[in-house]
């Protein structure tokens, strides 16, 4: 079986989550520590693990609804300030002073779900600051702020706003 890795820390030590109405079977797994009971199902919320060492729910990528209410996002470090409207068929995006629009493939989308964005902490750095815009999902913005360590799926974020940058 392949061992996840927190989207916030890395770390391997990873409970699966289950949701719904315990029934015996759900009871003796998680009297057993094998799996932690979620709660009650709530699209949105139904994040599948949950990290032992920094106590993050998350899943492996972004849901679908939280990608089809993305409506902005707004990262910023001392070098850069990025800003990117999504629309169905493409981009604004803004670098600086820099303004373009792109085509929004699958590739792009395909890298942006899998850096799990929906699930990042924020920590107590200061490297990087971002504000995301989801209207009408169940929580229309986040703010976020870390170094870049932190969270562990940083990286792949970073390689969407590269295939961004790239094309301008």
């Amino acid at each position: 079986m392949e061992k996840h890795k927190c989207i916030n820390c890395g770390s391997t030590d990873i409970m699966d989550v289950e949701y719904g109405t315990p029934d015996e079977d759900l009871i003796e797994k998680i009297e057993a520590g094998l799996v932690l009971h979620g709660g009650c199902a709530i699209q949105g919320l139904m994040q599948p693990y949950y990290c032992l060492d920094c106590d993050t729910r998350f899943d492996i990528q972004c849901t679908e609804l939280f990608m089809d209410h993305l409506k902005q996002i707004h990262y910023k470090t001392n070098d850069e300030d990025i800003l990117i409207d999504f629309h169905p068929e493409h981009l604004d995006i803004q670098v600086n002073t820099f303004r373009r629009m792109i085509p929004y493939n699958k590739e792009l989308k395909d890298i942006l779900n899998s850096s799990a964005l929906e699930y990042w902490k924020t920590d107590n750095g200061n490297a990087w600051s971002m504000d995301i815009s989801c209207p009408g999902y169940f929580r229309e913005s986040i703010q976020l702020q870390g170094t870049d360590e932190t969270p562990y799926t940083f990286k792949l974020f970073r390689a969407f706003l590269n295939k961004l940058t790239k094309t301008l």
